[in-house]
């Protein structure tokens, strides 16, 4: 399989001249391609939009979920927003087993194997799955070495990225619940508006 690298909108436009149809169905051909090009522009200026709004958030919002090797400004506000308050789950394998990261133990006869839950908050395991991509990914993050030293025990790439959610899981709660504690000291020490 063949990876190409996508085009940005600007480069298209760059060859959009170049290109002249000779017959109808070329013409309509390059006006769909047109308009999906201003389509992309337009959806680039509405994620850069978001992605500020986020950013601007987390000003006064802040966290330590920064720190953690795969989480920028978008995917810092989407595990806050999904989580609400991490003190409100007892544990870290609670809050695991609300995101769906928690193992689940499906066995049939003497073979016992784990896999993800199926339940559970979707869209936070989905974000989380993101972390854990992209730490795979970066061949320095302790997520990368963790995953290496699962592979190197046998396990298989699908079981070692659940291990690496799993530990993702325990250290956003961790962080989460830390910045809560840290907010709550604030806003106790400050004096209260007459």
């Amino acid at each position: 399989m063949v990876h190409r690298r996508r085009s940005r909108p600007t480069q298209l436009r760059r060859f959009s001249p170049e290109v002249r149809p000779k017959a109808p169905p070329e013409a309509t051909r390059k006006a769909l391609a047109w308009d999906l090009v201003l389509e992309i522009r337009s959806i680039d200026t509405r994620l850069g939009a978001v992605t500020t709004q986020m950013t601007g958030a987390l000003q006064d919002y802040p966290t330590q979920l920064l720190e953690v090797d795969g989480i920028g400004p978008v995917l810092a506000v989407r595990l806050i927003g999904r989580c609400g308050r991490a003190s409100r789950f007892p544990n870290a394998d609670a809050f695991a087993n609300y995101a769906g990261v928690a193992p689940v133990e499906v066995s049939s006869g003497h073979r016992a194997v784990h896999r993800l839950s199926r339940s559970g908050d979707r869209k936070l395991n989905s974000a989380l799955h993101l972390v854990a991509l992209t730490q795979v990914r970066m061949r320095n993050s302790a997520g990368r070495r963790y995953y290496d030293r699962k592979i190197n025990e046998g396990k298989t790439h699908k079981a070692a990225m659940r291990c690496l959610k799993r530990k993702i899981a325990s250290r956003v709660w961790r962080l989460m619940l830390a910045d809560g504690h840290h907010r709550s000291s604030v806003a106790r020490a400050r004096p209260k508006a007459a």
